[in-house]
C-alpha cells in the first residue's frame, strides 16, 4: 500500500509538472507574439520616422524658396515708391547732408537725404533676396536661375545710377511669375 500511495503521490507531482510545463509554455508563447509585435511597431515606427525625415526636408525647401518670393516681392512693392532713376550727385548730396548735425542743412536738402534713405533701403531689400536666393539657387531650374540673373543685372544698373527702374520692374514681374513655390515631380505649382 505504501508503493501505491508513492508512485500516486510521484503520479500528482508528475501531473502538477506537466501542468506548470504546459501554463510556462502558455506564457512563453504569449511573450513570443508581444515581442513580434513589438518588433512590427519598430519597424512601423522606423519607416513613419524615414518618410517624416524626408517630407521634413521638402517642407525646409518650401518655405525657403518662399522667403525667396516673399524677399522679392518685398523688393518689388518698395521699387514702386523709388525714384524713376537715382543720380549720383544726389546720393552724395544726400550721404553727405544725412550725416550733418547742421540743422539747416537738414532741413534743406530733405529730398536728398531721403533719395539717400531709399538708395539704402533698396539695397538691403536686395541683400535680403540675394540671401534668400542663396538658400534656394541649388533647386532652381535654369529658367528660374536666368530670371535671377536678369534681376540682379538689372539691379546692378539701377543702384549704380546707370539705369532707369523699368527694367528692373519688368524682371522682378517675370521672376515672379517664372518662380514656383512648390515643386512635384510632374509639374510645378505656383
Amino acid at each position: 500500500m505504501v508503493e501505491k500511495y508513492i508512485t500516486y503521490q510521484t503520479l500528482l507531482a508528475a501531473r502538477d509538472s506537466a501542468l506548470a510545463a504546459r501554463d510556462s509554455a502558455d506564457w512563453a508563447f504569449w511573450a513570443m507574439l508581444g515581442t513580434g509585435a513589438a518588433a512590427v511597431a519598430t519597424v512601423i515606427a522606423s519607416i513613419i520616422a524615414i518618410l517624416a525625415m524626408f517630407s521634413w526636408q521638402k517642407q525646409i525647401k518650401v518655405a525657403l524658396r518662399l522667403e525667396l518670393k516673399k524677399s522679392i516681392g518685398k523688393m518689388q512693392i518698395a521699387i514702386e515708391t523709388m525714384p524713376e532713376k537715382f543720380t549720383p550727385a544726389g546720393l552724395r548730396n544726400g550721404q553727405a547732408c544725412s550725416i550733418s548735425l547742421n540743422s539747416m542743412v537738414l532741413s534743406s536738402n530733405q529730398t536728398d537725404i531721403l533719395l539717400y534713405a531709399e538708395h539704402k533701403s533698396i539695397k538691403e531689400l536686395f541683400n535680403s533676396a540675394k540671401g534668400s536666393w542663396y538658400s534656394v539657387n541649388d533647386s532652381l531650374n535654369e529658367e528660374e536661375n536666368l530670371a535671377w540673373n536678369k534681376i540682379e543685372t538689372a539691379f546692378k544698373s539701377y543702384y549704380g545710377c546707370t539705369n532707369t527702374k523699368e527694367e528692373l520692374v519688368t524682371n522682378l514681374d517675370s521672376f515672379l511669375k517664372k518662380f514656383k513655390i512648390y515643386q512635384t515631380k510632374r509639374y510645378l505649382v505656383g
